[in-house]
């Protein structure tokens, strides 16, 4: 029984897919793209935020990453694959991706979408491209300038030089 749904839902979704590509050339999403944190540094670790709301003609649909996010050049693709459930599930969905830090520059965030089997997972359709924006990495500020181990030592040896002159002359 539990095989025939899954069967009945893959082959459903291979209709549902046709048709979806068939009118809107891709997974008719609306989807936005930010970065954590938004204006970020070479010295930042980045996190991309994929939000959008899957079409309501299909209650079961549900959005997960395929591979994460890929750099290249200037260029970061993320593929987001739309699958169906057994289940009913909320139109909207947030992906979260780890970039890691990028060297100085403007990048192009690029979202894919296809429609995938979420057992394999693997992807039905050719992923097309449905989102891009842009992403501004400035340059590390300068570090805060900091003294040396050796210069520390010399500063903390004055220092005590100073304490030891001051206390004589006091007791003089």
């Amino acid at each position: 029984m539990k095989h025939q749904l899954l069967l009945h839902r893959r082959n459903r979704l291979r209709g549902i897919t046709a048709l979806t590509l068939a009118l809107c050339g891709t997974p008719c999403i609306a989807e936005t793209i930010s970065a954590n944190p938004a204006n970020p540094s070479a010295r930042d670790a980045i996190t991309l935020t994929i939000a959008g709301t899957l079409p309501p003609s299909d209650p079961y649909a549900f959005a997960f990453l395929f591979n994460g996010a890929v750099v290249s050049g200037s260029h970061i693709r993320v593929d987001v694959c739309v699958a169906d459930s057994i289940i009913t599930l909320p139109p909207g969905y947030t992906l979260l991706v780890n970039v890691g830090r990028l060297p100085p520059g403007t990048y192009v965030v690029e979202s894919f979408h296809a429609f995938c089997d979420p057992i394999g997972p693997t992807q039905l359709t050719t992923p097309l491209l449905a989102t891009t924006a842009a992403l501004v990495v400035s340059a590390a500020p300068d570090a805060i300038p900091a003294t040396s181990n050796i210069g520390l030592a010399v500063l903390a040896a004055l220092v005590l030089l100073v304490t030891a002159h001051q206390f004589k002359r006091r007791a003089a």
